[in-house]
Formats: C-alpha cells, structure tokens, sequence
C-alpha cells in the first residue's frame, strides 16, 4: 500500500540534510544546553545530603503536613540506605533542567495576532498530539544521546499546552487592559 503523504521520508530526508549541511550549528547549541544540565546537577551533587533531606521534608511539612513530611524523610532515608542518593540527585536535577525548560515556553508567551495564531495553532495542536518520543528520535539523531535531546523533547512537548492557555488567558481579558499592559 502506497503512502498518500510520505511524511516520515520527508522527516528523514530533513534531518539526513541538516546533518549534512548544518551540523556545526548543532553542536554549539547542544554545548550550552549540556553545560547547563550539569551545571544544575553538580550544583545539586554539591549541596550536603542532610541540608537537601531538611529542604525536602521542610517543603514537605510547611506545603502538606506532618505525616507527609515524615513520609518524606522515611523515602530519603530509604533512597539513601540502599545507596541510590547520586543517581536520585542525578534525575533530580535533569527534572529541573526539563522545569526550566517548560518555564521558558511559558515565557514565549501566545502568539500576537489573529493571523500567527492561525498558522501557529494547528502546529502547536499537532505537537501536543503527539508522544514526547516522536520528537525524542529526530533530537537524537541531531544532538546525539545523553540529556540535550531529553530536554529539547521536553521543551517541544511542553510548549503547546503553555502557549495555548497563555492565548486563552488573554484572549478572556479586557481589550483594554490588555492594550493599556
């Protein structure tokens, strides 16, 4: 059975071409995004265990309760008992690299008028339709393994539902005190 529309050729013959003619654009960037990434977990690897157990179940106990912050140090204590403390530093800081990741898409902020919004929307729809592992093959294949390609399929994975209720949000308010911001 034929293909109607060859899209997965499509792809694959835009990335074979960047990887062709671009791929000294890609390394600066994958560069900073890495630095990044590990600049955020050396800096949580440097932070004492018994300081970042005290954040945790002091988070804990002021946001949800006593119980909860007990359960919270009873986990930590348990994660650090069977000797998995660095590599539960280690995802913790790749999650708040992918955080501040999302948090950047929120910045994008919606788009600006009537006629990007009907360009940027359908896009945007189909990017949020689709499974983070969809954009995680075309990142690797550019960026190669490791966490650059994990947070790039993040950012995209996460931007549409942001941009979205940005748009929403502001569409719901006042024209003039939209005009007047």
């Amino acid at each position: 059975m034929s293909e109607i529309i060859p899209l997965g050729s499509w792809v694959d013959q835009g990335v074979h071409y960047l990887l062709d003619h671009d791929a000294k654009t890609f390394d600066p960037i994958g560069k900073v995004i890495e630095t990044f990434a590990a600049a955020v977990e050396h800096g949580l690897q440097a932070i004492p265990m018994w300081l970042l157990m005290t954040i945790f179940v002091g988070i804990g106990l002021w946001r949800v309760g006593w119980r909860f912050a007990a359960f919270m140090l009873a986990a930590l204590l348990l994660i650090y008992a069977t000797n998995l403390w660095s590599q539960m530093v280690i995802t913790l800081g790749a999650s708040r690299c992918r955080r501040r990741s999302s948090a950047c898409c929120s910045a994008s902020g919606p788009p600006k008028s009537k006629v990007v919004e009907t360009i940027v929307r359908p896009v945007l729809d189909l990017m949020q339709t689709m499974p983070a592992f969809v954009y995680l093959i075309p990142a690797a294949m550019l960026f190669g393994l490791g966490r650059v390609p994990g947070i790039l399929a993040t950012v995209i994975f996460a931007m549409p539902p942001a941009v979205c209720l940005n748009a929403l949000g502001i569409k719901q308010v006042n024209r003039e005190i939209v005009d007047a911001g």
